[in-house]
């Protein structure tokens, strides 16, 4: 028998980001551009009833890439240091897929859910008229 997600599927992606990023949800227009980039990256159908939840935690967790990153840098953070220099940079061809979820509580949630519903499904085909 199926989880009843009844409760989950009640709320509004907003609400989530209400309870769970304050610093977020304060400031709505930043807060509507990272659901609206979260939503172009979130497949309803694979996410199902999770759907608003895994876009408000994609949401989230860009935000907080963006906004606790020193500026300049593009992403997830890598470095090393020689005498008195020090290089940091991202290197995301040593990173696993999807690794980048990886480096903030939102994004490991997300991460969590999206290994629970099992691999994701894309389709080919050919149109041939």
């Amino acid at each position: 028998m199926a989880a009843d997600t009844s409760a989950i599927e009640a709320y509004e992606v907003s609400d989530f980001i209400e309870q769970q990023c304050s610093a977020l949800y304060a400031q709505e227009t930043l807060m509507q551009f990272y659901i609206d980039l979260a939503t172009s990256q979130t497949d309803e159908v694979w996410f199902g009833p999770l759907y608003k939840y895994a876009i408000a935690l994609r949401a989230m967790h860009n935000y907080c890439i963006d906004t606790y990153r020193e500026r300049g840098e593009a992403g997830l953070l890598t470095g090393m240091s020689e005498d008195n220099a020090s290089v940091r940079y991202w290197n995301k061809t040593k990173q696993a897929s999807n690794s980048d979820l990886l480096s903030t509580h939102y994004g490991t949630r997300l991460y969590s859910i999206m290994k629970s519903r099992g691999p994701s499904i894309s389709v080919a085909s050919s149109y041939e008229g």
